[in-house]
């Protein structure tokens, strides 16, 4: 899965380590990051769906 994450556009891929595998809230990791919530969650969101995409078209 980390070989996943690793490919992921920079942004997306630390929005998703931050509130995933590190259980920040979107406010944490905007505060963290210096954006706003808001991006963080775009970022989160099109992350998901990228990885989504990746594992359906694996299987």
């Amino acid at each position: 899965m980390e070989q996943l994450v690793e490919q992921l556009p920079a942004a997306q891929a630390t929005a998703l380590r931050l509130t995933v595998l590190e259980s920040l809230s979107l406010r944490a990791a905007a505060e963290r990051l210096e954006i706003s919530a808001m991006s963080v969650q775009r970022a989160q969101k099109k992350a998901i769906a990228a990885l989504r995409q990746q594992l359906v078209g694996a299987g």
